[in-house]
């Protein structure tokens, strides 16, 4: 009789029924078996309650240990994960923690990507990593003459001292510095000390033989933003400079309404690469998503250097004899001395529309004002924070293509006056008040 009630007792929910039946039990068994039974039967009771109670939170534990352990093995597992959706907007989530990348394990397929051929792309969480011992990491950057590359220098800077790697840092004066640029590669690769090199290169296939004998010596260079043809680069954490074109061209339709529009096209340096693939884009987007019987004007490019000096000489020449552009579309630095220049003549030039090709931090600012209407975002930190992941990784032995993307880079929104308060300043360019770094050394 004792014991059914004991298990009955058991079986019940609440702990405080448990303790009403308890009390029950224990009279009844004080009348039949003494006060020393009752002692022991409630004792046992509370007991088996407490244990039957903390067997669940332990359980609960359990569970929750095994899902952090299952997540940690997926992030450090060679398997991809796709996301099942193509609204870059949502995609591009800034933090380590949610960037979702645009990836390509294989080379060929890398390699078509920047005229707009997505076959082989794969939509993926990036998964950071740490170094199995201290790195020191050398990096080239063209310059710092713009506000772009300066946000370049703070993601480098900053992400180095997170991963604990040594940066050793150079900068040349801007997209013709040729000759230095390559003296300073080498600087690198001479350099006993360096593990690896992040390169931003000044041209697509100039430094291509320097960039085969460098890892053909074991000295691994991962292309940072730049694209690089040479066929011996050992990755590469770029965006495709076409989408970013394309994307631009997109929104200059939409705005153009269906009206006939004249385009002023500045694309950057004709050399880098990267400015044919935006005007390619750019002219791509335009072709396929204008209107029936819509007439859009895109002029020859004005290329050049990104330096401002450069860039202001093209928009005075190019504006003061043309005031019938109806869209000054262009590289960064052309978008913001076109700015200033239109701001002294707001009655002459007070229809025409800038957008700009991609987003460094006075963009971002002249769309908060209003000045400029949109431009595409390559979120350059995040392509910093890549590029060291992918120079650790090979350092620590693993394989571009097999055990981490070839190319990888942030999936690439469109910032206007519309959404620009989605997006957080320090996320895309770092402190307002930061001064670039040369020849860092420290963690």
């Amino acid at each position: 009789m004792t014991i059914k009630v004991i298990l009955q007792v058991i079986s019940i929910e609440s702990l405080k029924v448990r303790m009403c039946f308890a009390t029950k039990v224990g009279k009844y068994i004080n009348r039949k078996l003494g006060l020393s039974i009752l002692i022991t039967s409630v004792v046992f009771i509370l007991g088996l309650a407490y244990i039957k109670n903390h067997k669940n939170i332990g359980s609960n534990d359990i569970v929750r240990k095994e899902k952090e352990e299952y997540v940690e093995r997926e992030r450090v597992s060679k398997s991809i994960t796709t996301v099942e959706t193509n609204d870059d907007r949502i995609l591009t989530q800034i933090g380590k923690k949610k960037l979702i990348v645009n990836s390509y394990y294989n080379i060929d397929a890398a390699s078509n990507s920047k005229e707009g051929d997505m076959r082989g792309v794969v939509k993926e969480k990036w998964r950071h990593i740490k170094p199995k011992k201290e790195y020191t990491i050398g990096v080239l950057l063209p310059h710092f003459e713009d506000q772009y590359w300066v946000s370049a220098n703070y993601g480098i800077i900053n992400y180095a001292k997170e991963l604990g790697v040594k940066v050793k840092l150079y900068a040349v004066g801007g997209y013709i510095e040729f000759g230095n640029q390559k003296e300073e590669l080498m600087d690198l690769a001479e350099d006993d000390k360096i593990d690896g090199i992040v390169f931003a290169t000044l041209d697509n296939t100039k430094f291509n033989s320097d960039v085969e004998n460098i890892v053909h010596y074991d000295k691994p260079i991962v292309a940072l933003v730049n694209d690089i043809n040479s066929p011996d680069i050992s990755a590469k954490a770029i965006v495709s400079y076409y989408d970013m074109g394309y994307k631009a061209g997109e929104y200059v339709v939409e705005d153009s309404a269906g009206k006939d529009i004249k385009i002023a096209f500045f694309p950057g340096p004709k050399e880098s690469g990267w400015a044919l693939d935006t005007l390619n884009g750019f002219k791509d987007a335009v072709s396929r998503l204008k209107k029936n019987n819509q007439k859009i004007d895109i002029s020859n490019p004005f290329y050049g250097d990104t330096r401002p000096d450069v860039q202001r000489l093209h928009i005075t020449s190019v504006l003061e004899n043309n005031d019938d552009y109806d869209y000054l579309v262009g590289c960064a630095p052309a978008v913001i001395e076109a700015e200033k220049f239109i701001a002294k003549r707001k009655e002459k030039f007070k229809n025409i529309r800038i957008v700009s090709t991609y987003m460094t931090s006075d963009v971002f600012n002249l769309i908060e004002k209003g000045a400029v209407l949109a431009s595409p975002s390559d979120q350059t930190i995040q392509q910093c924070r890549i590029a060291l992941d992918m120079i650790v990784r090979i350092l620590n032995g693993e394989k571009a293509g097999i055990d981490f993307p070839f190319q990888s880079g942030p999936c690439v929104p469109i910032i206007s006056k519309d959404n620009i308060s989605e997006f957080e300043y320090e996320d895309l360019f770092g402190s307002k008040d930061y001064i670039p770094v040369l020849n860092h050394m420290g963690k």
